[in-house]
């Protein structure tokens, strides 16, 4: 059977060791409009890059090369679980300190969602072959994730996308900016996009420092390209129309309590 970790020979690491913070969590929970965020704070960005070698592997595709040049004092690299091929399932933190990521340099943002928020958007992008069983396991490897962030002393803050509907985005904004103490200016352009270009436009100056492994659909980033700001957004739908176990609801919960806490603010 073959491989799809991501081994040595898949990244190059050179000079200084950035700051790493790891956007992480199920698919399809704000983590690119939350990684838009950090875009237009003129910070390098990469989008899922362990996960782009892992598909890459499985489908016997050209692997790309994650690529880390220490220019940078600190970088954004998102990753998400999900939503139904092994590739898709994996340990980014435990990926990278494989691969010689200092510890210390790490941090990680859960993201989580509202569950049936989540998963009708599942529904929405891939129909039939998104089922709640997938759905539960990537909350879960979320889950497992943090344990080994607890277990490793790497340092992690618990995000629930749901903080921007009951508080101004950019209040939450600069919060987690002093979180993770970026001295940046916080201004309303992290978080209005209308003057912005629009994310993943490719061959802009602008975005030199947005790094993609593998090239979207897209309508899996049309949401943060067309809204023209990071705020909530609510889709309708019929609630009775799926199930989705306890436990899934367990999960969401201990997040959003430990935001709640980790914030000072309501979600």
């Amino acid at each position: 059977m073959k491989s799809i970790d991501v081994t040595k020979d898949n990244v190059a690491f050179s000079g200084n060791f950035p700051h790493l913070i790891l956007i992480c969590g199920p698919c399809r929970t704000g983590t690119t409009a939350l990684s838009n965020v950090f875009v237009n704070a003129n910070i390098e960005s990469h989008m899922q890059p362990i996960k782009s070698i892992r598909r890459a592997k499985e489908s016997d595709k050209v692997v790309p090369l994650f690529k880390v040049d220490g220019k940078a004092n600190l970088i954004v690299v998102k990753e998400t679980i999900g939503e139904s091929k092994k590739s898709e399932f994996y340990n980014p933190v435990k990926d990278l300190v494989a691969l010689g990521y200092p510890i210390a340099k790490i941090t990680v943002i859960f993201v989580v969602r509202e569950p049936m928020d989540t998963f009708y958007s599942w529904k929405r992008m891939w129909g039939s072959s998104a089922t709640s069983s997938n759905l539960l396991k990537s909350f879960q490897m979320v889950a497992d994730i943090k344990r080994y962030c607890i277990m490793k002393d790497i340092s992690y803050i618990p995000y629930t996308h749901e903080i921007i509907k009951t508080n101004q985005p950019i209040k939450v904004v600069s919060k987690l900016f002093d979180l993770l103490q970026i001295n940046v200016a916080i201004s309303g352009s992290l978080v209005d996009w209308t003057k912005s270009i629009k994310f993943g436009d490719k061959n802009s100056a602008e975005c030199a420092h947005l790094i993609f492994y593998d090239r979207p659909p897209l309508k899996f980033i049309e949401g943060v390209r067309d809204w023209g700001s990071y705020k909530y957004k609510k889709t309708k739908y019929d609630e009775n129309s799926f199930y989705l176990p306890d436990s899934i609801f367990d999960i969401y919960n201990s997040f959003k309590m430990e935001c709640e806490q980790k914030f000072s603010l309501d979600v």
